[in-house]
């Protein structure tokens, strides 16, 4: 018998899950506010250069600290 394996968006989101019960129990932040801005900003980045066809450069934001 194989044992199934599990593809690397499923382990991402069950290392989310296991992070979010983590922070249940204990207010261990995994993922803050600038943390997910600064992905969301890069996204944004990465969805210009698509469309442009030109490269794009990205600076630091005032949330990177």
């Amino acid at each position: 018998m194989t044992s199934a394996r599990l593809s690397d968006d499923e382990i991402a989101i069950a290392t989310c899950l296991e992070s979010m019960a983590r922070y249940l129990d204990t207010g261990e932040s995994f993922y803050d506010l600038a943390e997910a801005s600064q992905d969301h900003y890069l996204s944004i980045l990465i969805d210009q250069a698509a469309k442009t066809g030109n490269p794009v450069e990205s600076s630091n934001q005032i949330w990177r600290g």
